[in-house]
């Protein structure tokens, strides 16, 4: 026939999907621009700044333009348009100053006023705004040295803190952080604690998540600690603990019900998927819907309440209901549910949705989607703004957008004409279905492809990740997602009353949930279905969304031809995606030695000034995932695509531990470790050799007299030489064995002695080598005292000593001894990563501030710029 070739109708071919797209942004009312502006307004504010008083007052001088320009303008002969921009102008400033005002304006009895980033002991008296949650126990991990002890959390508001033996007001939310199970406490009590109060350090390390910055952004300025759930007394029960009782005592209903009619494995996906629980997943299964971009699915999100407002709508459709009774019925079923899943925030927009197209049909009124977007943008922006640079809600919206903008395009509802008629009515049964089904797979990865390739920037610039196979798995899993989701909730509806009922419904959400972990560990394993990607720039991820709006307006609007705008805008968006927008610095005069701030652990990255990059260690004192974020976060950020040659100075945890995660995004060539490395900590060791085979990374023992050297043409020679130990010692410490490695170039010496420690210290020292002055050192074993710093000292004489961490015992001892001898000392601990950039005229030494490098202005760690 002559259509059988086309994957979708005529309207939805490439050449006209800008011009639609655009046709149909023509069509909306005043309130998407007025939203755009009051967001733009928002986001001015969050990254340039300003002052209240400048925001309110061109707020003002613009609203008094706009009418002016309004009442006045036929005689004074302006444009429309003039008017319009001034209103614009207006509201951003509005949206900019009422961001600011709630963003950057505290009481003066703000709990930020008592904090500081060092904790501090406090008494306070606090009211829960939220039940307690207790966390999941932590699944094993042979790499991680101890089981971290479970905690319970949940948010607060400060009402006092105790100065002296006085009790003043405070102000302000912050975070409870319980070790163990608390039971007796409930949302709305007033307690009084005693414990531990901290602000959230800013980002330590180059590309590391801004926890700081996060917390604040949800309302969260401290945190709070107690070891016991007896440091906690109880002053008052809630006023409203009734309601909030009804809700806790449905919520454990519904678990209990899962628990009952689901297999065990199932479980947590069920708890995720219809309550928004994702304590029970196992880090596999979140790992595999992460990389393959399908997150989403397990938290409570507009897709859900989409598929369960979409059930309840076809009631509508059936005409069993009166309209207006099952409009309201269908407000409060969705509210009911958003109140179970504890009114999260992606949920609260989609009720928001839900109740502005019931509300429509309720007033016969025709329900504009975007409209209605834009509405629900403005309640929610209004009622907290900075939920706009939430990484959640921007891809939330993204999508919707996307997706109201696209999908009549690729899904035209129009009556067929003559031709399509006849060709219709030609075609066999089989035939007709071949063709539908053909065309449905078409148009559900055509608009899926568009929904990833708008979201994809975003995806890497906040998650380093592209994920194709988003593409496939998005429509592939709406079926059984659809499935799982009004099963689990038949088993909800009618497990207490009809169980006979709730195990056919069981059975038909379980067989969801099988089909969907199945396809997504599928998918998973396929090589390409995702890549860990360098982040764009920040100017390139604005520009990209910026001009592909520009571009759809533009060819919607015919300012130019459709194929020159279509053509335009596929060569934008290929080269935004292939261009990584980060230029490398090619720093051929220097050798550069960055210690990242990893918590009580090492991990040093050097970069020749050829080009290679090395890596000394890479561990810390506790979860293994968390040290291999910050290094992964470090590379993607610094654009190192592949370590040239890792060396691993001892078998202990904190050296090591992130390595069989690091593996897993960043290509590793080799790895070095001393003799006797495999026959230490056995159970460690053989786990991550068990990695390294499988990545097929090989790993090589090298002792002291070992070389090896880099050099590019024309560029003095990296040398690298191992210094101890020369055979493994078996009565000694595996501290005394560590590799002790020396890195040499243009006449500048680093020395990276690991947990180097007597006897082994004085065997290198006294009986091997000893290295003479050197410009920078690693303090052995985290600057403890047993490592012998001032024979160290004394041996070394080093300029620069850089320790890892920073509280060691006897830290004042160590650097006493190492100031003594002239050496400048810096600890992680205090400034964060220190960089230290190695030239044949200076040392230059810089430490992060958050956001950017700055330079040491001041000697020694007590000058040293805190965080």
């Amino acid at each position: 026939m002559l259509r059988d070739s086309l994957p979708i109708t005529m309207e939805g071919t490439s050449a006209d999907f800008a011009f639609s797209a655009g046709r149909r942004l023509r069509q909306v009312g005043p309130l998407l621009p007025v939203a755009v502006a009051f967001a733009g307004g928002i986001a001015l504010d969050g990254l340039v700044g300003g002052s209240l008083f400048l925001w309110w007052f061109l707020a003002l001088i613009a609203f008094v333009g706009w009418a002016v320009f309004y009442f006045w303008k036929r005689r004074l002969g302006f444009a429309p348009w003039v008017s319009v921009g001034m209103l614009l102008v207006a509201v951003a400033a509005t949206g900019g100053g009422w961001h600011h005002f709630c963003f950057s304006i505290y009481p003066k009895d703000s709990i930020l006023t008592a904090t500081q980033y060092e904790p501090i002991p406090a008494a306070v008296r606090v009211q829960l705004l939220e039940s307690p949650r207790f966390d999941s126990p932590p699944p094993f991990d042979p790499f991680t040295p101890f089981t971290p002890d479970r905690q319970s959390r949940c948010r607060v508001r400060f009402l006092e803190i105790r100065n002296g033996r006085e009790w003043q007001a405070a102000s302000g939310e912050g975070q409870l952080l319980v070790s163990g199970k608390l039971l007796t406490f409930h949302a709305g009590d007033r307690v009084a604690i005693f414990g531990t109060l901290g602000r959230y350090r800013p980002p330590q390390n180059p590309g590391q998540t801004d926890r700081a910055m996060q917390t604040r952004r949800e309302g969260i300025q401290v945190w709070l600690q107690t070891e016991h759930p007896d440091c906690m007394t109880l002053l008052d029960r809630s006023p409203y603990r009734g309601w909030i009782q009804i809700v806790e005592i449905a919520r454990a209903e519904c678990i209990e019900l899962l628990e009952i009619h689901l297999p065990k494995q199932q479980i947590g996906m069920a708890k995720a998927l219809l309550l928004g629980d994702r304590r029970g997943l196992s880090i596999e299964t979140k790992e595999a819907f992460r990389v393959t971009g399908m997150m989403h699915v397990l938290a409570i999100s507009g897709l859900h309440v989409g598929i369960v407002a979409g059930l309840l709508f076809l009631l509508l459709r059936l005409g069993w209901l009166p309209r207006i009774p099952l409009l309201l019925g269908i407000v409060a079923i969705v509210g009911c549910y958003a109140l179970l899943c504890e009114t999260r925030a992606p949920i609260v927009r989609a009720t928001i949705l839900v109740a502005i197209a019931c509300g429509a049909g309720m007033l016969r009124r025709r329900n504009q989607a975007l409209h209605a977007l834009a509405a629900t943008a403005w309640l929610i922006l209004l009622f907290n703004p900075v939920d706009l640079f939430r990484i959640g809600a921007q891809l939330s919206f993204l999508a919707v957008a996307t997706i109201l903008l696209v999908y009549p395009i690729f899904f035209p509802q129009k009556p067929l004409d003559a031709l399509e008629k006849f060709e219709e009515a030609s075609r066999s049964g089989v035939a007709w279905l071949g063709h539908k089904l053909r065309q449905s797979v078409w148009q559900c990865l055509g608009l899926s492809g568009v929904i990833t390739l708008m979201t994809g920037p975003l995806m890497m610039a906040h998650f380093h990740l592209l994920a194709p196979a988003t593409i496939v798995l998005t429509p592939l899993l709406m079926l059984p997602l659809s499935l799982a989701l009004i099963g689990g909730l038949g088993v909800l509806a009618t497990g207490w009353w009809c169980p006979p009922l709730a195990w056919i419904c069981a059975g038909v959400s379980s067989g969801g949930l099988w089909i969907m972990e199945q396809a997504v560990q599928f998918f998973a394993e396929i090589p390409g279905s995702f890549l860990w990607v360098e982040s764009p720039p920040s100017w390139w991820l604005s520009g990209f969304y910026l001009v592909t709006l520009g571009g759809v307006v533009t060819v919607g609007r015919q300012w130019m031809p459709r194929r020159w705008g279509w053509t335009l805008m596929i060569g934008w968006i290929a080269w935004g995606f292939g261009f990584s927008g980060k230029e490398v610095p090619e720093n051929s005069r220097a050798l550069t030695c960055t210690f990242l701030a990893v918590g009580h652990g090492n991990a040093i990255v050097i970069q020749t000034p050829d080009g290679k990059t090395l890596l000394y260690d890479a561990g810390r004192l506790g979860q293994s995932r968390r040290g291999a974020e910050i290094l992964e976060n470090y590379f993607f950020h610094e654009g190192i695509t592949q370590l040239d040659a890792v060396f691993l100075s001892h078998a202990d945890t904190d050296h090591l531990n992130a390595i069989p995660h690091l593996i897993e995004k960043i290509p590793i060539r080799q790895v070095f470790v001393p003799p006797g490395f495999a026959a230490t900590r056995e159970r460690l060791t053989s786990g991550l050799i068990q990695r390294l085979k499988q990545a097929g990374i090989p790993l090589r023992t090298i002792r002291a007299g070992a070389k090896c050297s880099f050099a590019n043409d024309g560029a003095e020679t990296v040398a690298l030489n191992v210094l101890h130990p020369i055979e493994y010692e078996a009565t000694a410490s595996d501290n005394a064995n560590s590799l002790v490695l020396q890195v040499e170039w243009a006449g500048r010496m680093l020395l990276l002695p690991g947990d180097l420690e007597p006897p082994g210290i004085y065997h290198w020292l006294y009986r091997d080598r000893s290295p003479g002055p050197c410009d920078v050192l690693l303090a052995p074993h985290h600057g403890s005292w047993r490592s012998d710093p001032w024979a160290m000292a004394e041996a070394v004489r080093p300029k620069t000593v850089v320790i890892s961490r920073g509280d060691s015992l006897g830290i004042d001892r160590t650097i006493s001894a190492y100031e003594a001898k002239g050496a400048e000392v810096f600890s992680t601990q205090i400034s964060g990563a220190i960089r230290i950039c190695l030239q044949r005229e200076k040392v230059e030494r810089f430490y992060w501030a958050g956001d950017r490098w700055e330079e040491f202005r001041f000697g020694g760690i007590a000058q040293a710029p805190g965080k």
